[in-house]
């Protein structure tokens, strides 16, 4: 980065560089995130950085006893659920900014308690603070919507007691919000009373300023706690907007590199001593935007274990210097150990140079766990798989899933219109990505490729940009109409049954709401000159589609994911016949212990109860191979009926409210 990065606006003369010690607001002087309290620790003594020439130094302090974890029901979760609300993508030409935009929150565990919906609603709102809008009763779901930067709060009382139990909340709505979307979003969750996000923004540039030494490369972000421009915006003000502070620095410096060798080149050293830091969870952020620091202090928190740390596990991975003196985590067992086995690349830790004895002890344990072990192969030399392949698994009762993918790839060919009428609402996403890698059969070797038909629209995530990934998602019928109506005409051979691989089971879409995930491998034709003169290109194709239900009970696509490669045939999916029991002593075993083998390695393959496995293998003389291709036979044919598997269960609830067993076909 040149070094102009981390200045504030209006300020001249490159960085701003730190100009004396910062004044002592508080007593403690630490990042005490819910207020003054708990006793006094020694002053511990300061220790530099020694990994850039002039770094500036961590000042020792007091230890103060505030957490940065916030309080209530919320006050055991972190940040990284699955539930964390991603709002609705707005317009993409920035017409509605990320504070007006909505997220659906859905409400569930009201129904186990003795008071009503109505009084749920109120109950949240009263507690939160926050007005729930467009609420919607679905079944035992409750639905609303909640401005988006509110949503973090809303979700901080999940879990919290209504009357004789517990609410769930979720906003399981899928990340759809570009980059300078995400930023504003984090920036704003953190804004002080009566603070526009410009103020913030400005406010953490001014910080970043003046924490930041240009000459030694070093960023001090110790004792945050006691920092004059944040105390006196307010940062500290509030629980709900200090534990926001950090992610928020964080993405305020992210903005001002336009690569990351800029990052590389401006910020080698980063301290965060003395913030009361039991763990780094709060902090995390700071691996996201300078994940190739040189050196690193936590010195004089509250780190107990390595455990505190495993949120920074594997990152950092050039680290070459580690304070964390002044924390309970030295006195740990194998503390020393530990540190280098988690930064192999560690020349000193805790100021002393590392010992060429411990590093060398580590290392050889690295060699031993990584050496590479002879990968067996078969007849023709290619790698033998742990597993057997397996054939298709189907975990359908009401056959959803095998209904939706019947009538969905006839339609495909014939009339996609019909198909976005009848399977896509406004919530329905699909993406495109063309795996131009993929192994294909020998006939097609040495034959080019043609993708332009694709290339444009192709959402391979190792291969485009962040814009690139929010573009290139079409979501509701008429972006999907759009896309769709750019690819190729096609014709998919369903009467090849040999060609198709599916798997299907029940998942959970939402809180409460039960779907279905349906995974297809196969081929197709296109129809259309794209390959020069050929008029006919067969192409290998992966799809995913996640099912739902709508509030009407429909089934309805959520997710669809399509992956388009070069033909490579379908040999990869035949299913494999177990190997033949072992013989004893020249002959099979056919003794009460054989024939109970036989059957549990049969049950393993297929599925099978106990009783049908047996049937199946008296049937066929007690041959594990013969009993294999007679399963497929039967299954082929439709003779085993569901209750036969003791994978597929009549309780397995399929598209709707979880539980209920009711489907929508």
């Amino acid at each position: 980065m040149n070094s102009t990065a981390l200045r504030p606006q209006g300020s001249h003369g490159g960085i701003a560089k730190r100009t004396g010690g910062r004044t002592r607001v508080d007593r403690d002087g630490d990042l005490d995130m819910v207020g003054p309290s708990g006793g006094r620790g020694g002053r511990g003594r300061g220790s530099r950085i020694r990994g850039s020439r002039g770094g500036a130094a961590s000042r020792g302090g007091r230890s103060g006893a505030g957490s940065i974890i916030p309080t209530g029901p919320a006050a055991n979760r972190t940040d990284s659920g699955q539930n964390r609300g991603i709002p609705a993508r707005g317009p993409r030409n920035g017409a509605v900014s990320v504070s007006e935009t909505l997220v659906e929150v859905r409400i569930t565990g009201w129904k186990e308690s003795k008071g009503s919906a109505e009084e749920a609603i109120a109950f949240l709102e009263r507690k939160s603070r926050i007005k729930l809008r467009k609420t919607l009763r679905q079944g035992d779901t409750i639905i609303a919507q909640v401005a988006f930067p509110k949503i973090h709060s809303i979700l901080e009382w999940n879990d919290a007691q209504f009357a004789s139990s517990k609410l769930k909340l979720a906003a399981p709505s899928l990340g759809r919000l570009d980059v300078t979307e995400r930023s504003e979003a984090v920036i704003s969750r953190a804004n002080p009373a009566n603070k526009a996000t410009v103020d913030t923004i400005q406010t953490l540039e001014g910080v970043l300023a003046n924490r930041y030494n240009p000459e030694s490369k070093f960023l001090d972000l110790s004792r945050l706690g006691e920092d004059v421009l944040l105390k006196a915006n307010g940062f500290f003000q509030l629980n709900s907007t200090t534990s926001k502070m950090f992610p928020a620095l964080m993405q305020v410096a992210e903005k001002k590199f336009t690569t990351a060798q800029q990052k590389r080149d401006t910020v080698h050293s980063v301290s965060l001593g003395y913030n009361n830091l039991k763990d780094v969870r709060a902090v995390s952020s700071l691996s996201v935007t300078f994940p190739d620091l040189k050196n690193l202090s936590l010195e004089g928190n509250s780190v107990g274990d390595w455990k505190a740390l495993d949120n920074w596990r594997h990152r950092f991975k050039n680290l070459e210097q580690l304070v964390l003196l002044g924390n309970p985590i030295t006195s740990q067992p194998g503390y020393v150990e530990e540190a280098y086995r988690r930064y192999p690349k560690l020349l000193m830790l805790d100021n002393v140079p590392a010992d060429p004895l411990i590093r060398a002890k580590i290392q050889a344990e690295t060699s031993a766990n990584n050496a590479s072990k002879p990968v067996p192969t078969g007849a023709d030399g290619r790698p033998i798989l742990p597993h057997k392949v397996q054939p298709s698994f189907i975990q359908d009762d009401y056959s959803v899933g095998m209904k939706f993918l019947s009538r969905f790839f006839e339609t495909y060919d014939a009339n996609r219109t019909a198909l976005l009428h009848d399977f896509y609402d406004a919530e329905s996403l699909f993406s495109l990505s063309v795996n131009t890698s993929a192994p294909r059969t020998k006939e097609q070797q040495n034959t080019r490729q043609f993708w332009d038909e694709y290339i444009p629209k192709s959402r391979n995530l190792k291969r485009v940009s962040l814009r690139g990934r929010v573009e290139r998602l079409a979501m509701g019928p008429d972006e999907i109409s759009k896309l769709w109506a750019q690819l190729p005409a096609t014709k998919h051979d369903l009467a090849n049954g040999d060609a198709w691989s599916f798997d299907i089971w029940p998942v959970e879409v939402t809180t409460g709401v039960m779907g279905m995930l349906c995974t297809v491998h196969a081929e197709f034709q296109e129809l259309n000159e794209v390959d020069g003169p050929q008029k006919i290109v067969r192409r290998s194709f992966d799809r995913s589609f996640t099912l739902r239900p709508d509030v009407l009970g429909e089934v309805k696509v959520a997710n669809d994911m399509l992956v388009v490669r070069a033909y490579g045939g379908f040999d990869s999916w035949k299913p494999e016949a177990p190997a033949a029991a072992a013989p004893a002593s020249g002959t099979a075993k056919t003794g009460e212990a054989g024939k109970k083998e036989m059957c549990e390695r049969l049950i393993n393959q297929t599925g099978l109860k106990m009783e049908w496995a047996n049937m199946c293998l008296e049937e066929t003389g007690w041959n594990l191979e013969n009993a294999w291709k007679a399963f497929l036979e039967a299954k082929a044919n439709g003779a085993i009926p569901p209750d036969a598997y003791t994978t597929t269960t009549t309780n397995v609830p399929t598209i709707g409210t979880a539980g209920t067993g009711d489907g929508i076909l």
